[in-house]
């Protein structure tokens, strides 16, 4: 296995990690985190994006184009880390508040590029990205389900 194939499986397993307490937990797939969650992921986040600085920091900057935010919520990542890296940043998330969320969040951002409400069997791969950023679904998803869904991305 090259680099490239390793990453999205490292990056799977550091916020599975980072997240191992959460795993446990179940919810409707439509709902929202609640207030429990929603503490975790604040306090889980600044670690996030140390892990995320330290694994782009060896990758070219031409190399950092566009960015796909999977499952990407509310877009705190994106808003916070990712928009700052990237020259375009697409986010979607099956959760209709979330979306909403994240549409607010960045309404006036000009580097966010599509923002939409699907489920990742839904989604339909616009373009070719530089990064594909799985935060807390990683966590939940098999390794097929994660194979399936990126082999799509070639497609």
């Amino acid at each position: 296995m090259d680099d490239h194939t390793l990453r999205p499986l490292i990056l799977k397993y550091l916020f599975w990690r980072a997240n191992q307490a959460n795993a446990a937990t179940t919810q409707s797939v439509r709902e929202y985190a609640d207030k429990e969650e929603l503490e975790r992921m604040e306090s889980c986040h600044q670690r996030c994006i140390e892990v995320l600085k330290c694994f782009l920091g060896g990758i070219r900057p031409r190399a950092l184009f566009r960015a796909l935010n999977v499952a990407g919520g509310n877009g705190r990542l994106s808003s916070t880390f990712l928009l700052q890296q990237y020259g375009t940043v697409d986010l979607f998330d099956q959760c209709a508040k979330a979306v909403k969320l994240a549409r607010q969040a960045m309404r006036r951002n000009i580097s966010m590029g599509i923002v939409q409400e699907c489920s990742m069997q839904d989604f339909r791969w616009p373009c070719q990205y530089s990064g594909i950023f799985m935060v807390w679904c990683a966590g939940y998803l098999a390794r097929e389900d994660l194979v399936a869904f990126l082999q799509k991305a070639k497609a």
